[in-house]
């Protein structure tokens, strides 16, 4: 029996790995909010990053779906290629008293991958303390792009603008649990879409884990489909 070369079996692999990227690359952004959640990290650090995967919204789709006819906005987006989810790798900076600038990074997560369907985000927050609690308002932008291939949930671009309010109060020198309300406006380029996000999380802290769960209210404005969006997430901080 004759048996496969080495070389035929790595031109096989770099084979596969390619077709791999090329349909991972093609997935749709998820829209992401709110891009800030400001919850004080343990033993007051000025920086820190944060690893984590969150849901979201994925516009590209329900304008696809509801272009067909076949959008059903009371489950359309609980389930997938509707609801998308993403990797987000987060940056935190106090650089003035409690002043804060942020920055992220999103790739779409599928099939437990990370995918180059990419985003960028920056923002600044303010928290203020009293006693136990704390309150840090915020406001951030962010783009993200499937670079205009269509395979998973279909192609775009995002550009969106949110609002955020971390409410937060200690439960003990490790632990912390806070209530973030948000609003985004959000646009999309190819389908041209306004789209308004709104909602909340809970968003529990321990140590330098982050869990957090709630439920946003996407609506395609002017007279598009409104509909609940399910927002489950976790963040690894004190990286």
């Amino acid at each position: 029996m004759k048996l496969p070369s080495p070389s035929g079996e790595r031109a096989r692999e770099r084979g596969v790995v390619l077709a791999v990227c090329l349909c991972l690359a093609a997935c749709a952004p998820t829209s992401v909010a709110p891009s800030i959640i400001r919850l004080q990290p343990p033993r007051d650090r000025d920086s820190e990053f944060q690893l984590g995967v969150r849901t979201g919204p994925r516009l590209t789709a329900v304008i696809q779906s509801e272009s067909a006819g076949s959008f059903n906005p009371a489950v359309g987006g609980t389930l997938p290629p509707e609801l998308g989810a993403a990797y987000e790798l987060d940056y935190t900076r106090v650089v003035w008293r409690q002043l804060a600038v942020h920055g992220g990074v999103q790739a779409e997560f599928f099939g437990g991958l990370p995918l180059p369907a990419l985003g960028l985000a920056a923002g600044v927050s303010y928290r203020w303390q009293a006693g136990i609690f704390s309150i840090a308002p915020a406001i951030a932008g962010r783009g993200a792009t499937s670079f205009a291939v269509d395979l998973v949930g279909g192609k775009g671009h995002i550009l969106s603008a949110d609002l955020s309010l971390t409410v937060s109060a200690a439960g003990s020198d490790r632990a912390r649990i806070g209530l973030v309300p948000f609003a985004s406006l959000q646009r999309t380029f190819g389908p041209d879409v306004t789209n308004l996000f709104f909602g909340g999380l809970v968003v529990v802290r321990f140590e330098t884990v982050e869990v957090f769960g709630g439920v946003g209210r996407a609506w395609l404005a002017p007279s598009g489909p409104a509909w609940n969006v399910p927002l489950v997430g976790v963040r690894v901080g004190g990286l």
